[in-house]
C-alpha cells in the first residue's frame, strides 16, 4: 500500500519516507539485520574521507537512512567529525539531489530516493 500511494511521487521528503517505511517493514520476521549505528558511519566516513583527500575523486557513503532530517544530520555530525582531523581539512560532505543536481547515484539510496551523502574535496574550505 505505501509503495502504491508514495512510489509515484515527486516530492523528495515522501519518496525518502515511503523508503524508510519499505525497509522497516521488510525487516518484520526476518533475521534481525546489522544496525549501522551513527559512529559506525561516522567511522566510516573518515576512512572514506582519507581516501577523497588523496584521490580527489568524489566517494558516496553507504547509510540507512530513515528520513532526510537522519541524511542532512549525519552529514553535519560527519562535517564535525573531518574539521577535527588535518589529514581530511579540505574534504567536505554533501548531500546529492539526482533531480536538482544530475548525474547517477553511487548508493543503494541514491538509487531508491535518489539523494546520498557524498564526500568531496576542496581546493579551499
Amino acid at each position: 500500500m505505501i509503495g502504491k500511494i508514495w512510489t509515484q511521487s515527486d516530492q523528495q521528503p515522501e519518496r525518502i519516507l515511503e523508503t524508510a517505511l519499505q525497509r522497516e517493514f521488510s525487516k518484520l520476521g526476518s533475521p534481525a539485520k546489522e544496525f549501522r549505528n551513527t559512529a559506525t558511519v561516522i567511522r566510516q566516513a573518515i576512512e572514506i574521507a582519507r581516501d577523497v583527500q588523496e584521490s580527489g575523486e568524489q566517494r558516496a557513503i553507504e547509510i540507512n537512512a530513515n528520513g532526510l532530517d537522519e541524511i542532512i544530520n549525519l552529514r553535519i555530525r560527519i562535517r564535525d567529525a573531518l574539521q577535527r582531523l588535518e589529514t581530511t581539512k579540505n574534504v567536505q560532505p554533501w548531500v546529492w539531489y539526482q533531480r536538482s543536481i544530475g548525474g547517477k547515484p553511487l548508493t543503494d539510496l541514491g538509487r531508491e530516493v535518489g539523494c546520498e551523502l557524498r564526500l568531496s574535496r576542496y581546493n579551499q574550505y
